[in-house]
């Protein structure tokens, strides 16, 4: 004989149920305020101020701005001219929550719909098979 599982209709656990209903909201709204987009703790070298510069083409320089960018423990990227962009993996992961949201009514299908095709404008144009990429440059010990 197998048990059946019941939901806890407690009052603890239903509030408990709306505060969490009420986080994703609220997250997911934010979200969509900032357009899907975002900082990534590698694009540093999207700075205007350090394009600029000489350092530019050093790469050390290069990997020490990147790795300044990452650890510093304020967000100077606003100041440094560094905009939030989408990363096509993000968006993807974006689309598959709204996806599930809707599932549960705290999404419409059509917002999921609008990411996933959104996804597909984000592949890098002229190859052969769908590719998509980082929106920044990026710099190794051994690779320019």
């Amino acid at each position: 004989m197998t048990k059946e599982l019941t939901l806890d209709p407690s009052p603890s656990r239903t509030a408990a149920s709306s505060e969490v209903t009420e986080a994703v909201q609220t997250l997911v709204q934010y979200c969509r305020d900032s357009g899907w987009a975002g900082w990534d703790p590698y694009d540093g070298l999207n700075s205007r101020f350090f394009r600029a510069i000489p350092f530019f083409h050093n790469k050390v320089c290069r990997l020490a701005f990147i790795q300044f960018m990452k650890r510093f423990p304020l967000n100077l990227r606003p100041l440094l001219g560094v905009t939030p962009m989408q990363n096509p993996k993000g968006v993807a992961l974006f689309a598959t929550c709204l996806t599930r949201l809707s599932r549960l009514g705290l999404a419409k299908i059509e917002e999921a719909r609008a990411l996933a095709d959104r996804v597909l404008e984000l592949r890098i144009a002229g190859q052969s098979h769908a590719s998509w990429g980082y929106h920044f440059d990026w710099q190794t010990r051994s690779v320019l």
